[in-house]
């Protein structure tokens, strides 16, 4: 297992799955991760592009992803960032999908690029 911390979660990452949880900082960054957990279930196969979401609980605590491989921080951020946004220019969910977008925070699942935000 390994473990990575974001703004507002801290990740666990499986051999096979991810959990990702809020993190005890602060109460606001607190309760923006569980709204983090929440936003990511809901959202969760309305785009093949988005990693999906196995589990999660109905106030956030707790959101259990599928395991995909991270593209490595070495991927220009500046020509990633450009195809990205070529290739999600008409999709209604692009705001979501180009948020932070950095290389660290997309991966590969089952041959397909997918929005993952493990931390770092």
């Amino acid at each position: 297992m390994k473990m990575a911390k974001g703004a507002t979660r801290s990740v666990f990452v499986f051999k096979r799955f991810v959990v990702k949880v809020p993190t005890f900082l602060s109460w606001r960054l607190f309760l923006n991760g569980l709204l983090a957990n929440m936003q990511e279930e809901l959202f969760s196969g309305v785009d093949d592009c988005l990693c999906p979401v196995m589990y999660s609980d109905i106030f956030g605590f707790v959101l259990i992803m599928e395991r995909a491989y991270v593209i490595p921080n070495r991927v220009n951020n500046l020509n990633f960032l450009n195809y990205l946004e070529a290739k999600y220019k008409n999709n209604n969910m692009r705001e979501f999908i180009l948020s932070d977008s950095k290389p660290s925070n997309w991966g590969i699942l089952e041959g397909r690029l997918v929005k993952i935000d493990y931390g770092n």
